[in-house]
């Protein structure tokens, strides 16, 4: 619901590794292309596309008064999280019309449900791609508790996800050859990437209990977000912190407190932290296995120290909405303490990216336009092709991505 495409130095970085056209002069026209701005027209927004996007709302007290405290801190306010910088503080961008959350399934795919080369098919779990030869030219899939069988005439986008995408090419042979041998899995293609360099944003919360009552919130009216963009070091050359106030206390396990309390989650943008998803079994049915391996690296879990002592600050700056903390409490103050907290509190944005990456190395899966190494008729679409996760929330990059890819398909049709 949230609408923010990270940093243009994000997408710089994947053009520098060798991407070419995904850098960000390059991709902005994607982004603009699926819009339709209630701010109008611009350099850096579109209008007149599928999904609406609104910046024009009341907004809930809390949100304008972390604005107020982050500017009394000194940090700059930003009008627009989707413009030339991320840095600073404001109001969130909303996908939403009508009181309505606008997901991709209501802006992209209703409207155009009626048209003929169009089916849809619910219900329906993707077992494996099937292959002849080194192409891809089917997808088998369960539906109604019948196997069944669909066959490309050209290629076959797979789109399942940073979860599902790998899962599917490992349980159709196509990755780590030591790890598909092990399961009795035919090898298709020797990919070792596939799994690998999964990424995702991890947070912790500030808790504190309200000096004064929280008005209710009705995300479809005035979404309840104040965000800001920051950095764990001001050498760096763009933000790696996105903490949102949440106008409710976010307990995790084992927590509890009042109810009229409010929550500063500091998230991580830029984690070195990488994780793996293998199979369990070759049987379609099985879960695969995460291994994340969130906060293995020191620099992640300082990155959320400094977004807790940078909420304390905000908080401070707050004196007619922020009482006691409650979480990780005032005694909790030198770095081990707070770390031990970390390790202990900390969650996730749900933005899981990477496991299938755009490159030209020996850990790449796909190339440039999005094809798989080593197999033809088959490219994937999904946060699973980010070399390095996008320092925001990822849906409007997997938006871009899909634009992108539709342009680089009907290319290739010509």
């Amino acid at each position: 619901m949230i609408y923010v495409r990270g940093h243009p130095a994000d997408y710089d970085a994947w053009a520098y590794a060798g991407n070419a056209g995904w850098d960000f002069a390059s991709v902005l026209p994607y982004f603009r292309k699926s819009e339709d701005f209630d701010g109008g027209s611009s350099q850096f927004h579109g209008v007149g596309g599928p999904l609406p996007v609104i910046s024009r709302y009341t907004a809930h007290p809390l949100a304008e008064a972390l604005t107020e405290a982050g500017q009394a801190i000194g940090l700059p306010h930003n009008a627009d999280f989707n413009g030339v910088d991320t840095a600073g503080v404001g109001l969130a961008q909303y996908t939403i019309k009508d009181g309505q959350r606008q997901s991709t399934a209501v802006a992209f795919l209703r409207p155009v449900l009626h048209r003929p080369n169009l089916t849809v098919r619910t219900r329906a779990v993707a077992q494996k791609l099937l292959f002849e030869a080194d192409r891809c030219v089917a997808v088998r899939y369960q539906h109604d508790d019948q196997l069944k069988e669909v066959r490309a005439n050209s290629e076959i986008i797979l789109a399942a996800g940073a979860i599902d995408s790998p899962r599917l090419l490992l349980l159709s042979g196509v990755g780590p050859a030591d790890d598909l041998r092990r399961l009795g899995i035919p090898i298709l293609a020797d990919l070792p990437g596939v799994g690998q360099n999964l990424q995702d944003h991890t947070t912790v919360p500030l808790i504190v209990a309200s000096r004064r009552p929280i008005p209710p919130v009705d995300p479809g009216v005035q979404p309840g977000h104040g965000q800001l963009f920051w950095y764990t070091d001001e050498r760096l050359t763009a933000p790696d912190l996105q903490p949102y106030l949440l106008p409710y206390p976010e307990y995790r396990p084992g927590m509890s407190g009042p109810a009229t309390a409010f929550t500063f989650t500091a998230g991580h943008l830029r984690p070195r932290s990488r994780g793996r998803l293998t199979l369990r079994s070759a049987n379609p049915a099985d879960q695969p296995l995460l291994n994340p391996n969130y906060l293995t690296e020191r620099y992640d879990v300082d990155a959320l120290i400094a977004g807790l002592e940078l909420g304390r600050a905000i908080m401070a700056a707050m004196p007619a909405w922020a009482g006691t903390e409650l979480y990780p409490g005032p005694a909790v103050q030198n770095k081990e303490a707070l770390a031990q907290y970390v390790r202990q509190t900390a969650g996730t944005y749900s933005h899981m990216a990477g496991t299938c990456r755009l490159g030209q190395d020996r850990l790449a899966v796909v190339d440039a336009e999005l094809r798989l190494h080593g197999v033809a008729g088959l490219r994937v679409v999904d946060a699973s092709v980010m070399p390095t996760i996008v320092s925001g929330n990822i849906n409007a990059p997997v938006i871009m991505i899909a634009e992108r890819a539709a342009d680089l398909i009907k290319g290739s049709c010509a």
